[in-house]
């Protein structure tokens, strides 16, 4: 769904209109998603949520590990609310897609999320390499006899189990963000 803002936006006013979350609402809002464990999306465009709530929100994701795409478009967010949420990316391993976009992070909490999500990544993919070396020796050292690795003496449905368990880090996706 392509979210447009409201007339009441442009003008300034300070919400958005029907669809507006009152601040305290959203905090609580947040507060729920620090222990949230289903919902993977959160939606929260075209609302006034302003730099205080995104930093309710940050600190949410610090500590939860379901959500992996946050939709934050036109929802008045400053430097300071971006700065908030590149600290919590520094923790948050679910996040996946963060959409900022139509928002007032200006230069320096644009810089700060990029250098944040440029490391992310870096390190994903450094995850990526590990595991797909670590299944390569596993699948290796399994037929050898003069290997030193335990791996070699494990049960082939033993290797297969092992495999299978990390198979699903394979997929680890890079942080995409949309200012």
């Amino acid at each position: 769904m392509k979210h447009q803002p409201p007339e009441s936006a442009a003008s300034g006013d300070a919400s958005y209109g029907e669809g507006s979350f009152k601040k305290q609402k959203t905090t609580v809002l947040a507060e729920a998603f620090k222990i949230n464990r289903s919902v993977t999306a959160l939606d929260l465009a075209c609302n006034n949520i302003g730099d205080e709530v995104a930093k309710a929100l940050a600190g949410a994701l610090k500590t939860n590990r379901s959500v992996t795409a946050l939709d934050l478009r036109w929802s008045k967010i400053g430097a300071e609310g971006a700065k908030a949420l590149a600290g919590a990316l520094k923790t948050n391993r679910s996040v996946t897609a963060l959409n900022l976009e139509h928002n007032n992070i200006g230069d320096e909490g644009a810089k700060q999320l990029r250098s944040v999500i440029a490391c992310i990544n870096k390190q994903r993919q450094k995850e990526r390499e590990q595991l797909q070396s670590a299944i390569a020796l596993i699948l290796l050292d399994h037929g050898s006899q003069e290997s030193a690795s335990p791996f070699h003496k494990l049960p082939l449905e033993m290797i297969h189990l092992i495999i299978r368990l990390l198979l699903p880090f394979m997929s680890i996706k890079p942080l995409a963000l949309r200012l």
